[in-house]
């Protein structure tokens, strides 16, 4: 399969908008939030558009299992760091999210060296949309200090979720990926 086709080439664009993002948030222009709302909310519908377009069409690349979950982490992580950086989001809040991703990737790395990779559920897909939608919040509101908790204290408890179901994932995987290694245990599935 070709690399460049259109999902691959929307999660390459969602990339390039991350340094855009964070240039435009911290521009001292006129509505710099406004604008980097709408570049980060154009970014995440890259997001959602290069999956609903490579599963309907069977355009799954090894690029885009790669580079996909890549560039939204990235963007991710840009407009939390950007947020905590401005004052609006707290510190915990981003040690929360870079101590789940570094597990996450531990995890799945430790899996994919050993033939498997971790899909995607509709857990870790809620989690994400939370995400997107609270950090567009925080980009154009000014949220009170009552709402914004409630509302970090939703994405991490779906953050949790989702990351629990990984884990089960993860731990089932390896123990039946373990039990193949086996000596003697070759006929068992």
């Amino acid at each position: 399969m070709k690399i460049l086709n259109v999902p691959n080439v929307l999660t390459i664009l969602r990339m390039v908008m991350i340094p855009i993002f964070i240039y435009v948030f911290f521009a001292p222009i006129e509505h710099s939030m406004l604008w980097a709302a709408f570049i980060y909310a154009l970014a995440a519908f890259t997001d959602f558009l290069d999956g609903r377009i490579a599963r309907k069409y069977n355009l799954i690349t090894d690029f885009g299992k790669l580079f996909d979950p890549l560039a939204d982490k990235l963007l991710q992580i840009s407009a939390v760091v950007c947020l905590v950086i401005a004052g609006v989001l707290p510190l915990w809040f981003l040690l929360f999210y870079l101590v789940k991703e570094a597990l996450q990737v531990i995890g799945g790395s430790i899996l994919y060296k050993k033939g498997y990779v971790v899909s995607s559920n509709i857990f870790g897909k809620v989690a994400s949309v939370l995400f997107y939608v609270a950090t567009a919040a925080f980009l154009l509101f000014n949220i009170n200090v009552i709402w914004k908790n409630v509302i970090l204290i939703v994405v991490v408890g779906m953050a949790v979720v989702a990351f629990a179901v990984y884990a089960k994932q993860f731990y089932e995987q390896k123990k039946e990926l373990d039990k193949k290694k086996e000596p003697g245990k070759e006929d068992i599935v």
